[in-house]
C-alpha cells in the first residue's frame, strides 16, 4: 500500500541545514532560495524566516549576489548588460543593485567580448553584402544583451577592414 504525499521533502533542521549548505556552495539570491524552498514545500513562515536566518548569517547578500552574477555572465557568457539586467530584475534585485553590479564591469572586457563575438558570427555570413552582415551581426548582439553604441562601432571597424 502507497504511503499518502506528507508535501514536505525535508524535516525543518534538515531542510536549514541544506539551505545553509547550498548558500555556502555560491551565490544565490533571495528568489532563488525561495524557489527551492516552494518546491520542497516548506510553508510559507518556515520559508522566510530561513531566507532571514541566511540574511543575517550574511549568506545571503543581494548585493553581492548581483556582482557576482554580473561579472560571471559578462566574462564567461559574454552578455551585455541589458541581457544581464533583465535577468537580475528578474530574479527579483533592487534597481539599486543592478546599477552597482553594471557599474563593476569593465567597459574594455565588454568591448574585447563584442569583438570576439563578431570574430564568431563572421564566417556564418558568407556571401552577404556589407549591409547585411551589419544588418546580422546587430540582431545577434542585441540578442547578448549589447548596446547599439556600444556594438556599432566595433562592427563598423571590422566590417572594414574585412571587406
Amino acid at each position: 500500500m502507497k504511503m499518502a504525499n506528507t508535501g514536505r521533502k525535508y524535516p525543518p533542521e534538515m531542510t536549514r541545514k541544506k539551505m545553509i549548505d547550498w548558500c555556502n556552495k555560491a551565490e544565490r539570491s533571495q528568489w532563488d532560495v525561495r524557489k527551492k524552498l516552494q518546491d520542497w514545500q516548506i510553508p510559507s513562515l518556515e520559508r522566510e524566516n530561513i531566507i532571514a536566518e541566511l540574511i543575517e548569517m550574511n549568506l545571503l547578500n543581494e548585493k553581492r549576489y548581483a556582482s557576482a552574477f554580473a561579472n560571471d555572465k559578462s566574462r564567461f557568457n559574454r552578455w551585455g548588460s541589458a541581457k544581464i539586467r533583465a535577468h537580475l530584475h528578474s530574479k527579483g534585485i533592487s534597481e539599486r543593485n543592478i546599477h552597482d553590479a553594471l557599474k563593476e564591469i569593465d567597459a574594455g572586457d565588454t568591448a574585447l567580448a563584442i569583438q570576439q563575438l563578431i570574430e564568431k558570427k563572421l564566417p556564418s555570413l558568407k556571401g552577404l553584402k556589407t549591409w547585411q552582415k551589419k544588418y546580422k551581426i546587430m540582431q545577434y548582439l542585441s540578442g547578448k544583451g549589447f548596446q547599439r553604441d556600444e556594438m556599432e562601432g566595433l562592427i563598423d571597424q571590422k566590417l572594414g577592414n574585412s571587406e
